[in-house]
């Protein structure tokens, strides 16, 4: 597959954030799209901001203000720290950003599990379904697990996500080491991750 850059679609985000990174796109009815990309404050918490596009005639043009979508979560939670976009999925009328959620941890480590939420299309805005992850740690998967991509295929839904497999300490610093891994639901939020 060859691709070919197209040139820029967006250079900041609402004033007091930086960053316009984790872009996913879903689309809503004949050439309109729905963007969703994250931008930081001045405490690196980043958070998800929506806005609309079209495409015509081949090149992208952006529609609407960009709004403030989702910010982190309540002090402590899984997603305290910042919330990243992953990907759109549509069921029936209804349509879902799943995200990954941060909360920092002691000596630069985080915590990173998958949230989802609703998206509101009159005011462009995303509202959590649940104050904890929908994914995420547990007996078996003790550091992190984040969803980057679902997808629905008639009753059952299927991810492809981030296991965080351990710690390693790499010249004074803590990097995380993950696989690839897979999960299915009959509801797209109790996942059956099997044995690893």
């Amino acid at each position: 597959m060859i691709w070919n850059k197209h040139g820029l679609i967006e250079r900041e985000t609402l004033e007091g954030f930086s960053h316009a990174s984790h872009p996913t796109a879903v689309h809503i009815s004949e050439n309109r799209y729905l963007l969703a990309y994250c931008g930081r404050n001045q405490e690196q918490h980043s958070h998800i901001f929506l806005r609309t596009f079209l495409i015509i005639d081949g090149k992208i043009v952006l529609n609407d203000d960009t709004t403030l979508a989702l910010s982190p979560g309540l002090p402590g939670s899984f997603d305290s720290h910042g919330v990243l976009s992953c990907n759109f999925v549509y069921d029936g009328p209804k349509l879902y950003l799943y995200y990954c959620g941060w909360l920092n941890i002691a000596g630069g480590m985080w915590h990173c599990d998958t949230g989802r939420a609703t998206i509101n299309f009159d005011t462009l805005t995303a509202e959590r379904e649940f104050f904890g992850p929908i994914l995420g740690r547990r007996a078996d998967i003790p550091f992190f697990a984040v969803a980057t991509t679902v997808i629905k295929e008639e009753s059952r839904w299927l991810a492809w996500y981030n296991r965080g497999l351990c710690w390693k300490k790499d010249q004074g610093k803590w990097e995380a080491v993950y696989g690839i891994h897979f999960a299915c639901s009959n509801d797209g939020v109790n996942w059956d991750c099997g044995k690893e």
